[in-house]
């Protein structure tokens, strides 16, 4: 097998999720409950998460590429479009288009004096970005 890991669709984890809570039920063994509501609720969580991600990405007017590329971006300095797209999850293409549509709205950079480009938010923006998220976080 290979080292990626194939990402789950929201059907499958909500199977999985229900799995573990039907098995979490039938077992007998207390450590095995624990486990099974445990893993439940691991999936549970991963649901709610995409789904607010989706709301406040909606609520900002960014698709959730756009939205989840912003916050990768806020979060680190300079990437090339590989390191966003083992970030991210999202194909190079993806990647690509949301970062020329970046820089040509002037919210990010792209530096061509080397291969493969670099790209990074401007200051400012990441600056914005990452206090907001700090509050976000901390509130």
């Amino acid at each position: 097998m290979s080292g990626k890991r194939r990402r789950l669709s929201d059907e499958g984890r909500t199977l999985i999720m229900a799995w573990h809570l039907l098995r979490g039920i039938l077992v007998r063994s207390e450590s095995s409950k624990i486990y099974h509501f445990a893993k439940a609720a691991y999936h549970a969580k991963k649901l709610a998460k995409k789904r607010l991600e989706a709301d406040e990405a909606e609520r900002l007017g960014l698709t959730k590429s756009e939205y989840l590329l912003l916050l990768t971006m806020a979060r680190g300095r300079d990437f090339t479009v590989r390191e966003l797209a083992e970030k991210t999850g999202l194909s190079e293409s993806t990647i690509r288009k949301n970062l020329k549509t970046f820089v040509k709205a002037g919210i990010a950079e792209k530096d061509e004096s080397q291969v493969p480009y670099i790209y990074r938010l401007r200051e400012d923006v990441r600056a914005e970005l990452r206090e907001a998220l700090e509050s976000e976080e901390g509130g």
